[in-house]
């Protein structure tokens, strides 16, 4: 557990304390001094790790409290996607899973999103997602998962297991564009 907490606050320090290009401050289009494009090596070093790191832990295990969350005629049936978020979690996050999301539901694959401590029709408004957010009052899923950070969106297969994840982050395209396409491969 003392490796997941130290992985993620280098990234944490190396994504938002030394690459000011992946965080927003620096101008689009503007080019990368050397120093700027080693650290953003390095941020990109390690997302991939903590990313890495997650998946280990997670890939696999079943996510058995959607059931309680979700009205069994509604739970999904073949492969879906779970966003699970928290209300207070990074805004730009939220903006690239939603995002990832958006994509992923205008392919056809079922999606279904789950809030923990939230308002979930702020959400719906600022995403523009206009179906059923559902709350996670008890925070069921995130018990479950070991209090896993969030915003993350699941790849999960027929019997609720999960087969890949994706952390949305800031400048996290690349691993945004292999969930997506992990993602299709299932349907």
């Amino acid at each position: 557990m003392r490796k997941i907490y130290s992985v993620l606050a280098a990234f944490l320090l190396a994504a938002c304390g030394n690459a000011p290009a992946a965080c927003g401050n620096a101008p689009a289009g503007a080019p990368a001094s050397s120093a700027e494009a080693g650290a953003a090596r390095r941020a990109d070093s390690a997302y991939a790790q903590y990313e890495t790191m997650i998946r280990d832990f997670l890939v696999g295990k079943r996510v058995a409290s959607l059931a309680a969350l979700i009205a069994p005629d509604t739970l999904p049936h073949g492969p879906s996607v779970l966003l699970i978020y928290h209300g207070m979690d990074c805004g730009s996050c939220l903006d690239a899973g939603f995002a990832s999301l958006l994509r992923l539901r205008g392919a056809g694959m079922p999606c279904t999103v789950a809030a923990v401590d939230a308002n979930p029709s702020v959400a719906q408004e600022r995403y523009r997602y206009r179906d059923y957010i559902h709350t996670d009052r008890n925070d069921l899923l995130r018990r479950e998962l070991r209090y896993v950070s969030t915003p993350i969106l699941l790849l999960l297969d027929d019997s609720l297991r999960i087969v890949d994840l994706y952390k949305p982050a800031s400048g996290t395209e690349a691993a945004a564009g292999r969930f997506e396409k992990a993602s299709s491969s299932l349907r």
